[in-house]
């Protein structure tokens, strides 16, 4: 899907968006991804500017081991 939406619009770079929940204003909970070129001329899409720095390692560890437990114990 991807390298036929790059050969047919050539895009500088392409967006994958995926969006779960009430929280996203989800009314029918199902999984899809959005695609997402973007052109030169455009704007960059909000979710690349999201406010991303460094964080605190250690609670992104305790995080990462959270997922990770609900991932492969359940």
């Amino acid at each position: 899907m991807i390298r036929g939406l790059r050969e047919a619009l050539d895009p500088i770079g392409v967006a994958v968006l995926q969006l779960n929940g009430r929280g996203v204003n989800q009314v029918v909970m199902h999984y899809h991804v959005h695609l997402i070129p973007r052109s030169a001329d455009e704007p960059q899409p909000a979710v690349s500017h999201c406010g991303a720095k460094p964080g605190d390692m250690d609670s992104l560890k305790e995080i990462a081991e959270k997922i990770a437990f609900m991932v492969t114990e359940k």
